[in-house]
């Protein structure tokens, strides 16, 4: 039943980007029903709420990629420039993240600029969902991007 309201709120924001002449942003499509993570999911749409910077940590396999894309889901009309879910696992080379999640978001290259300046200077007015997965390998990289995000673009959380 959760999937199904959430596929539903994910139908009606693309409807409605659609009619606004926008993109929307692009989150994955579960299959399956988050169950008994209820306290979680709880917790974690709380701390989204009050903070710009969210971090699952734990083991690996244990949901926090299906952790994140349920709430960022069931957030979908905070956001109303989008949510992005950006995979960074098949990534190696830290100095890719910024091009990795420019690309997810449909942010194009400028050849007078870094591509993280031009990401930060698409997002500066956007409030927009970022979701960064698997960033345990680039976490330099990765906290420099977010560093730079939560400074120039103040309506987006990641």
């Amino acid at each position: 039943m959760l999937t199904a309201t959430v596929d539903a709120r994910i139908e009606a924001l693309r409807r409605a980007v659609a009619e606004k002449g926008q993109q929307a942003g692009i989150l994955t499509e579960e299959l399956s029903a988050v169950t008994g993570r209820e306290r979680e999911l709880d917790e974690a749409r709380q701390a989204l709420a009050r903070t710009r910077l969210l971090t699952f940590l734990g083991a690996g396999g244990i949901g926090k990629t299906r952790l994140s894309l349920q709430v960022a889901a069931e957030a979908l009309e905070d956001y109303p420039d989008g949510a992005w879910f950006v995979e960074l696992a098949p990534i190696a080379d830290p100095r890719l993240v910024p091009q990795v999640v420019a690309s997810t978001l449909g942010v194009k290259e400028d050849a007078s600029a870094s591509i993280a300046d031009v990401l930060v200077a698409h997002l500066a007015d956007k409030a927009s969902l970022v979701v960064l997965d698997n960033c345990e390998h680039l976490l330099d990289a990765c906290a420099r991007l977010a560093d730079r995000l939560l400074r120039d673009a103040p309506k987006v959380k990641l």
